[in-house]
């Protein structure tokens, strides 16, 4: 079974926050839509892998998935034109997922070019993120401050390269 994830992230430099954001899709049907705000990861890019990590770990924990196609508007994270380091958790996953027996395959879509789940996950990033800069109390109270190093990542904390759900 293929599990088709795309990701996205809106980012504010004043800030240092960001909302990171995914949808799955499996079988035609979407199966799963998450939005979190985060703090300090430092950039947009590192936003944008962030979510794409997400993203992938979450297709992996779908039962009978041997196939995962995530689609990102973020064109650097195919060709790697960036500092590497960047790249350690999502090619840690990656590699996680293949030694598993799933093939994953990241592909770019155009942002802004009408992809339906591409629209979906970036009008909710950008959503999220208003109502944080904006004041809305209650999405103040859901940030998290996540430091973005694999040794606080869900896939190490059961040492056995298991990802864990975030709740």
């Amino acid at each position: 079974m293929t599990a088709t994830v795309y990701s996205d992230a809106s980012f504010c430099y004043k800030t240092d926050v960001a909302a990171c954001g995914f949808c799955a899709i499996v079988e035609g049907k979407l199966i799963k839509h998450q939005v979190q705000l985060v703090a300090n990861l430092g950039t947009p890019a590192i936003c944008e892998i962030f979510a794409l990590t997400e993203a992938i770990q979450f297709a992996f924990l779908i039962p009978g998935v041997t196939k995962i196609v995530a689609f990102t508007d973020y064109e650097p994270i195919l060709t790697r034109k960036k500092t590497r380091s960047k790249y350690e958790d999502l090619d840690i996953t990656i590699e996680i997922c293949r030694e598993s027996g799933i093939s994953v395959s990241i592909c770019h879509v155009k942002g802004h070019s009408g992809d339906k789940y591409n629209t979906i996950v970036d009008k909710s990033c950008n959503k999220s993120l208003k109502k944080y800069l904006h004041g809305d109390k209650e999405t103040k109270k859901r940030k998290t401050s996540f430091g973005f190093s694999f040794h606080n990542h869900p896939l190490r904390r059961n040492g056995k390269g298991i990802p864990i759900p975030k709740q």
